[in-house]
């Protein structure tokens, strides 16, 4: 059992959960995870219902231009390692990212893929989270993965190329994650490299987080187009994502910038986010453009006119 008392800066303790076999946990963090996980903090019928007409526009704009739209929800680690909680803290069905899947389904039949199921510990030979980390580490990104391939090769008349697991060579290294970071622990960390990647990133900015772009294309220019808007958990993903499409474009903010869209013309377009994120809905109408973030950064300091510069890889 991991000590918090003997942690020297309590403020980042406070924001951590330690549970069995020493899983660490978000606690306190401003999307309240704990409260969305056990269902004390749940969507209201007016979110749902904006949800709803969300999806019911996207699919319908993406429709009239013959764009194949998916969307991929990242589970929380603690549904997914829910055994390794504390014994006061249960998961419910409850739970918003839940609310809105049965929404969903009633009202308009638009699919969330989410792999919770696929991604726990007794369904896999190794980890899929690390112990310290709130993300996947590239083997549960690789599980992820394969199961938004099987959704989108399910609707298509031609199957998407798709990575098999020979292809990727899988190593477990020390290192800081997220979530151990703030306690000063190092973590055993899955990571993945795919072993003759015929994809190659080609275009990128140096902005973290929200307004990060890259491009990637692949060396087989017969597979069709995709665009990902996505968060953190596509880090690792996206790799293996750029090798079923022969041009890949990745967006890092949670609405559709129909800009970029217009511009690649893709043939699909995938939304990816986490499911602690799900408790507030996009603003794909009045949110701001990947230009519109990165510029917005450049003018708080946040990052430079350098970083900010779409480059060649």
């Amino acid at each position: 059992m991991i000590d918090l008392s003997k942690i020297e800066d309590r403020r980042l303790a406070e924001n951590v959960l330690i549970g069995r076999d020493g899983y660490i946990f978000l606690r306190n963090d401003r999307n309240n995870t704990i409260a969305q996980i056990t269902g004390k903090k749940v969507l209201t019928g007016r979110l749902l219902r904006a949800w709803q007409t969300l999806f019911e526009l996207r699919n319908a704009w993406f429709a009239q231009r013959g764009i194949s739209y998916y969307y991929l929800a990242a589970p929380c680690k603690e549904c997914v390692y829910s055994d390794y909680l504390p014994d006061e803290i249960r998961v419910s069905e409850n739970r918003p990212l839940m609310q809105l899947i049965r929404h969903l389904e009633k009202n308009n039949g638009s699919k969330i893929v989410y792999p919770l199921n696929l991604l726990r510990p007794e369904n896999n030979t190794q980890a899929t989270y690390p112990k310290g980390d709130s993300h996947w580490n590239w083997y549960g990104a690789y599980v992820a993965y394969l199961e938004l391939m099987r959704h989108i090769n399910e609707s298509q008349p031609n199957p998407l190329r798709v990575l098999t697991a020979n292809e990727i060579e899988f190593t477990d290294e020390p290192m800081a994650s997220d979530l151990s970071a703030k306690i000063g622990l190092t973590d055993i960390v899955t990571r993945g490299k795919v072993k003759k990647p015929k994809a190659h990133l080609i275009l990128r900015n140096n902005v973290s987080n929200i307004g990060n772009y890259r491009v990637f294309e692949n060396e087989n220019k017969k597979y069709p187009r995709a665009i990902m808007f996505r968060d953190s958990f596509s880090n690792y993903t996206m790799h293996y994502m750029a090798e079923s499409f022969s041009r890949f474009v990745v967006v890092w903010q949670p609405n559709i910038d129909y800009s970029i869209v217009r511009h690649e013309m893709p043939d699909f377009v995938i939304s990816q986010q986490a499911e602690r994120f799900m408790v507030v809905v996009p603003d794909d109408l009045g949110g701001s453009t990947n230009r519109g973030h990165v510029a917005g950064k450049v003018k708080d300091g946040i990052v430079s006119e350098d970083q900010a510069r779409i480059v060649r890889a």
